[in-house]
């Protein structure tokens, strides 16, 4: 578990798989925020304690979860098993917050997706309260960036909770992100695909920018970018956060 910011000490020393609970508790008593990393990273006799096993009784206390980790996360068997996680949390409406993230041991040269933080300072306090709110988007190539305005003109961000209802969706696509860090004919966009609920509510090429309207109901909504990402094809190359709907 990753803890972040907290203003004080828990105890981990005796934490059972069962007991982790009260330790988060602790952990949001001192301000903190909690995340799992690799939650099915491969375990025992290869990784030591990188698979999760503790056993979460309010998910709704986890306040982000990697879906991504290490190298090449796209294609990993890990990352779906994530993803299929995290959905299923979101369906429960829980609003856990989607990440990337890396275990830095050594220097390499493999492809890693990126965490990008939606701040207008780049500050502590400001990223901190973005994870916490969900105001994240994932790209292991070009960025996919999403906004929505409502029927009647309010701008909302991703994380943001909206009432059901017309809603214009605002896409964006950065392919000059992070050039050193990707090969842009090793990573593609093909298509991006606007997510209602776990299911694709409508999908289309991809544009630097583009406006799409849509009828949306209770639960929530992202936007993934769907690519070919070194050499394996329909992969999932970026990832927003959602919007949450009433």
């Amino acid at each position: 578990m990753l803890v972040l910011d907290e203003q004080g000490y828990t105890d981990w020393r005796g934490v059972q798989p069962e007991g982790i609970g009260a330790a988060i508790a602790s952990i949001h008593q001192n301000q903190g925020i909690v995340g799992i990393a690799h939650p099915f990273a491969l375990d025992n006799p290869i990784n030591t304690g990188y698979h999760w096993r503790f056993q979460i009784s309010d998910w709704e206390s986890v306040d982000f979860l990697e879906v991504w980790s290490r190298d090449n996360a796209p294609c990993k068997i890990q990352s779906y098993r994530a993803l299929r996680l995290w959905e299923t949390l979101l369906n429960r409406g829980c609003h856990t917050t989607a990440t990337s993230g890396r275990d830095w041991h050594r220097e390499d040269t493999y492809h890693y997706g990126h965490t990008y933080v939606l701040v207008e300072k780049l500050t502590k306090e400001a990223v901190l309260h973005a994870i916490k709110r969900g105001q994240i988007c994932l790209a292991a190539g070009p960025l996919l960036t999403m906004k929505g305005i409502c029927a009647e003109g309010t701008e909302v961000q991703i994380g943001d909770t909206i009432d059901a209802g017309k809603l214009e969706i605002v896409l964006e696509l950065d392919s000059e992100t992070m050039p050193n860090d990707w090969e842009k004919e090793a990573v593609t966009a093909k298509e991006i695909q606007l997510i209602q609920n776990g299911q694709i509510l409508c999908q289309f090429a991809p544009k630097a920018r583009q406006k799409i309207s849509v009828e949306v109901t209770s639960g929530w909504l992202r936007a993934d970018l769907i690519g070919e990402f070194y050499g394996k094809k329909d992969q999932k190359i970026a990832l927003t956060n959602p919007i949450y709907i009433k």
